[in-house]
């Protein structure tokens, strides 16, 4: 670690937080209470107050809070109770390393000259520089003998020790950039020397720099990156402070200082504190009593990639969370906002977790607020962080995460689009196959990530099954309207489904179809015996017409598609008829003609069918027969003239006339009427002597 100094920075006690306490111009010295005519707002009794147990010492604050600007992790211990674990053995130095260095006892009567009663420490991260400042407050049980103090910031989260009664090894180990803060006050606490020094090294092979890395003196005489005080009056703190007197904190027993340890980041992330009475400023000064508590100043960032199957919106049962699924996503960290500093890029494993790219790290951050931003998958969508709609499409997606010293994961939950099929079986093939089939579809429900209606034409697969696809347009929420149509002839539409719920489609699938049957017609007919004549249906005089038969085809060809015969209502039908038009025949019977439709020109019609698409039933217009007859007279003589001639006595003229006096049949010895419909005939016969 380097130590960053500044000759424009601001002074570590200018900063937010009290070390000196300036009232109407008048240093009155250290306290634990925020001041009102203080320039600084915070102090101790904001972080702290006496909840612990006993109405001992107690974090009164969750660092880092929107409160406390700047403020990122606070800690501290009481360490009054006898018998006190927390004493050194003799031959523990600062110099040396933890293992096999430092050893703690227990002690029945710690001399109250050196006995800590209560220690606590705050970091604050100065947003113009990023810079980390470590704050230390110290209760001593007596104002007698010397003042000496310092604190250790500790890399190393294990480093601890509790004697049970003889010397005892402590835990953990230095960690190359720890830093030893040393503060000597003399002349009634009127001065103070404070150094600050870096430990270069591993624990074993280390050593503590010799010279200081930030220097200064009492706070509120300098521009130092490094200053302490003392309380020049009693003060009385909220939680319990057991002096040697037993009441108020006297005067010169109450000790607090920071220093400014440079950028934040990896290598000032601290965890333990541990603060020291001592025989002087001296490295390699006795030891005496000490209180350790944790500080940690960091916290790691988990980024985590789920695949949210059931469209929550967060991780539920049944989400996905390993496995390739989840495997492969790209993602950005930068932070702590507002800076754009890029901490980490790169993807993530099967286990959904974020790895880093060379050089980066997530393990150890100053807190505050990181932005992660994922780049989404080509067919995926966000939903965890999403939008208003649940859904997020953009194509790139960001989450604001605050990370404390206890950490924070970030989790950010994708599912994919739906691959919408719309699919058409049924379809006539041949002469009667489509020339194409449109769908135009609609979303009646959920999200409209590229808009809400759009259209799509078919193609045939073969087997009478027309199909398209839509990808990546629709999200499992969404329910669709779809209608299609044939030939490009959109006023005749046919309803593929309403309300249709794309639900089905949730990942790992990823796609849904609908389906719909090509609709076919039924072709309806009449047939009738026109009884008068007349070349129209007749009720109560025309009858049913049973017995005939009609031959279909497609208007302008000679295939006969279907054929039909009427029944004894005179009903016949085509089923199935694909949409278009068609020409309905009737066979012609002998003994009957068709009066409807007329004949023209002599020859007889046929019925023209027009089929819509979409159309359950067509009527085919009505065919009308009406029956014919022959009818005929003879006229024989009987007599020869003269007798036993060759030649008749008589002769005859034949005329048959119908019921409006027109002449059917003539004739001399007969004559005959043919196909004549039904009425009354009158054949007259007038005999003549030749």
């Amino acid at each position: 670690m380097t130590m960053v100094m500044s000759g424009t920075a601001i002074a570590v006690h200018d900063e937010q937080f009290q070390l000196d306490t300036v009232v109407g111009g008048v240093n009155v010295g250290a306290n634990t209470a925020d001041d009102a005519g203080a320039a600084q707002p915070f102090d101790w009794e904001n972080f702290f107050n006496n909840t612990g147990s006993g109405g001992t010492i107690a974090k009164s604050v969750n660092l880092p809070d929107p409160g406390f600007p700047g403020f990122t992790a606070s800690g501290g211990t009481a360490d009054f109770a006898l018998p006190d674990s927390t004493t050194y053995a003799t031959g523990s130095k600062d110099t040396l390393g933890i293992q096999g260095g430092w050893q703690c006892a227990r002690s029945n009567n710690v001399g109250d000259k050196v006995d800590i009663v209560n220690a606590y420490a705050l970091a604050y991260v100065r947003p113009s520089d990023n810079h980390l400042i470590l704050y230390y407050g110290v209760e001593k049980s007596s104002p007698l003998g010397t003042s000496n103090i310092a604190t250790w910031f500790l890399r190393d989260g294990t480093v601890d020790c509790s004697s049970p009664g003889g010397a005892t090894n402590f835990s953990g180990a230095h960690q190359d950039g720890d830093i030893l803060l040393v503060s000597a006050f003399t002349n009634g606490g009127d001065t103070a020397n404070v150094n600050a020094y870096r430990w270069n090294g591993s624990d074993t092979t280390g050593s503590l720099g010799a010279t200081p890395i930030a220097s200064g003196q009492l706070c509120g005489t300098g521009t130092e990156d490094a200053c302490s005080t003392v309380n020049r009056v009693a003060i009385s703190p909220p939680w319990a402070h057991p002096d040697k007197n037993g009441g108020a904190l006297d005067a010169f027993e109450f000790f607090e200082g920071g220093v400014d340890v440079g950028e934040a980041g990896t290598a000032t992330c601290f965890a333990t504190a541990v603060m020291n009475t001592r025989s002087s400023a001296s490295l390699t000064a006795t030891l005496f009593d000490y209180a350790r508590f944790s500080l940690p100043v960091c916290g790691e960032l988990r980024v985590k990639k789920y695949i949210d199957v059931d469209l929550s919106g967060s991780l539920t049962a049944g989400d996905i969370e390993t496995g390739s699924a989840v495997e492969g996503w790209a993602f950005t960290v930068t932070g702590p906002l507002p800076s754009t500093t890029v901490r980490c890029s790169g993807t993530t494993n099967t286990n959904g977790d974020l790895v880093c790219g060379p050089g980066q790290s997530l393990a150890n951050l100053t807190p505050g607020t990181y932005r992660v931003t994922e780049t989404q998958k080509t067919g995926f969508f966000n939903s965890d962080p999403g939008d208003d709609d649940l859904v997020n499409v953009s194509s790139t997606v960001f989450k604001d995460v605050a990370v404390g010293v206890s950490g924070a994961t970030a989790r950010l939950g994708n599912t994919c689009f739906v691959d919408k099929t719309f699919q058409i079986s049924g379809v006539p093939t041949g002469a009667d196959a489509p020339s194409s089939i449109t769908v135009n579809h609609t979303i009646a429900s959920g999200p409209t990530p590229f808009g809400s209606t759009g259209s799509l034409n078919l193609s045939d697969q073969g087997g009478g099954v027309w199909s398209g696809t839509v990808n990546d347009r629709f999200v499992q929420t969404d329910t669709i309207d779809w209608a299609w149509y044939i030939n490009g002839d959109s006023s005749a539409t046919k309803t593929g489904g309403t309300g249709e719920s794309l639900a089905g489609g949730a990942f790992p699938v990823c796609a849904d179809t609908n389906s719909d049957t090509f609709p076919t017609a039924t072709l309806n007919g009449f047939k009738y015996k026109d009884v008068n004549n007349n070349g129209g249906f007749d009720s109560g005089t025309d009858l049913n017409g049973q017995g005939f038969r009609f031959e279909l085809r497609r208007q302008g060809q000679s295939t006969i598609l279907q054929t039909a015969t009427s029944n004894a209502s005179g009903s016949y039908s085509f089923s199935n008829v694909a949409p278009g038009t068609y020409t309905v025949t009737e066979i012609q019977e002998t003994g009957w003609k068709q009066t409807e439709p007329a004949p023209v020109g002599g020859v007889v019609q046929s019925r023209t069918v027009v089929v819509p698409f979409n159309q359950a039933t067509v009527t085919i217009g009505d065919f009308g027969n009406h029956p014919l007859s022959d009818i005929g007279a003879t006229f024989t003589p009987r007599a020869k003239n003269p007798p036993g001639s060759a030649t008749d006595a008589t002769q005859a003229t034949i005329i048959c006339r119908d019921a409006a006096n027109n002449v059917v049949a003539s004739g001399t010895t007969s004559a005959s009427g043919t196909n004549l419909p039904i009425g009354t005939y009158t054949c007259t016969v007038v005999i003549t002597d030749p």
